[in-house]
């Protein structure tokens, strides 16, 4: 009843945050993954401005720095949206262990209040059978012995005796 609910419930709990978890993990996972590739691709542009001879020259360097800036924010927005994503999911499964830990005290709380209401539907019936034995001793103890004995009087006259 109750308690085989409760503990399933509460396994479920457990699963559901731990999914949580991994889900936090994997999350940042895919932002140390999203940094790297980006970084990378800086890697790869810078190489190729210095090996197109993109000039030495203070404009085509400050072109390089800021196409390298927007890179570096456009790369800290993507992993903070990575993050807000995995944190939103894992709120979610945490949001459901929550639900299924109170489903398993529901649980137990109902299966504790059908096995009072079990034990004193019993005793209530207990009671009723007490009662009619009770009744039924009663009519054995009383059961009169043939006819119940009247005085008779004899004569034409009942005023004497």
């Amino acid at each position: 009843g109750g308690i085989s609910e409760n503990s399933q419930y509460r396994a479920q709990g457990r699963a559901l945050d731990e999914n949580a978890r991994l889900t936090e993990f994997q999350g940042e996972f895919d932002v140390l993954a999203a940094l790297r590739k980006s970084r990378m691709e800086d890697g790869a542009m810078l190489a190729d401005a210095a090996a197109g001879g993109g000039g030495g020259g203070v404009g085509a360097m400050g072109s390089m720095a800021d196409i390298l800036y927007a890179n570096a924010v456009e790369r800290q927005m993507e992993a903070l949206n990575i993050r807000h994503a995995a944190a939103g999911q894992a709120r979610g499964l945490r949001v459901q262990a929550a639900e299924a830990r109170h489903n398993g005290r529901s649980a137990l709380f109902n299966g504790i209040m059908r096995a009072g209401a079990a034990a004193l539907q019993g005793a209530s019936q207990a009671n009723a059978r007490s009662q009619v034995q009770q009744i039924n001793q009663t009519e054995r103890n009383f059961q009169p012995l043939g006819s119940i004995p009247v005085p008779r009087r004899y004569g034409l006259n009942p005023g004497r005796g």
